[in-house]
């Protein structure tokens, strides 16, 4: 499933840097601007998993108990279901900002 959001999101990512490379080509620094915010929004998850990537690589020469020793503490509460409710809240404004201002 991770996958498929991060394949999903980076695709987006790539078409918005086209249209950013289109908008400097034309000459709208604004619009360059605003498309290159939403290209680093989506890519953000490739950009975690890349993360998560390479920190989970052994290190060379590193002993065992090294990662037993970064580990946290207890256990935390993280409110999954409101920041995912947040997030879709504005990806839909964001869609319908852009699809009001396209249909304009």
């Amino acid at each position: 499933m991770h996958f498929i959001l991060v394949s999903f999101s980076s695709l987006i990512a790539l078409a918005c840097m086209y249209l950013v490379s289109m908008a400097i080509c034309a000459e709208d620094t604004g619009g360059a601007w605003l498309l290159a915010a939403f290209a680093f929004l989506f890519a953000l998850p490739a950009l975690a998993a890349l993360a998560r990537t390479v920190r989970n690589r052994r290190i060379p020469g590193a002993s065992p108990d090294a990662r037993a020793e970064m580990s946290p503490a207890g256990i935390r509460f993280v409110p999954h279901w409101q920041l995912m409710t947040l997030i879709i809240i504005a990806l839909l404004i964001m869609v319908i900002a852009m699809a009001v201002s396209f249909f304009k």
